[in-house]
């Protein structure tokens, strides 16, 4: 909480910020009250009207989204596609300024997978996917790309809601000695609305 005085006609204006911020999951919501109080340098004849509160509610957009946390394969053959079941990307719930979409986008956090062991393992671009298309979203397709957002899907302007996509993963095969035992890749997800 932070108080600022500013002089104000004459007299002191007293501004009281508080500014509160909620995070679950992919939801953000910030609430900022300003509330502004004026003291008349002159007293005034009672009854008075003249001193008066600005109070302010600032909704910013929001969403929540839920991502899959963990996805596990397996395969005896790392030189062969291993593809993944349908990983559900939901949106339960969104408030977002009119005529606005909200954007799901993935990246990697490395370049490569982490071994288990020396030896090899996959690079990050090696993984792909690929989302279809509803009537409240556009899915795409695309592959893992160091740096750099890829987009998974992106909604329409005030869809129905609740939205479940299914995303299904394919992992490139590599050749050469593999270690056995897990190798993981840590993916990051952003949810805009460009």
């Amino acid at each position: 909480m932070r108080l600022v005085r500013e002089t104000w006609r004459g007299g002191r204006r007293i501004c009281l910020g508080v500014r509160e911020v909620l995070h679950v999951k992919a939801i953000a919501l910030t609430i900022v009250m300003g509330i502004a109080y004026q003291v008349s340098a002159e007293p005034m004849a009672l009854p008075s009207t003249s001193a008066s509160t600005v109070f302010c509610v600032n909704v910013v957009e929001q969403a929540d989204v839920v991502v899959p946390t963990s996805i596990s394969l397996s395969t005896a053959s790392p030189a062969a596609e291993v593809v993944s079941d349908p990983q559900m990307l939901t949106i339960r719930a969104m408030v977002l300024a009119d005529g606005r979409r909200l954007r799901v986008s993935v990246r990697p956090e490395t370049s490569s997978f982490v071994a288990p062991a020396a030896g090899r393992t996959w690079q990050a671009e090696d993984l792909s996917y690929v989302v279809g298309s509803g009537s409240a979203w556009s899915g795409a397709s695309g592959r893992m790309q160091p740096g750099r957002w890829a987009e998974v899907l992106t909604t329409t302007p005030n869809p129905g809601l609740p939205i479940m996509a299914p995303v299904v993963f394919k992992l490139s095969g590599i050749t050469g000695e593999v270690p056995v035992g897990p190798h993981s890749l840590v993916l990051v997800w952003k949810i805009e609305s460009p």
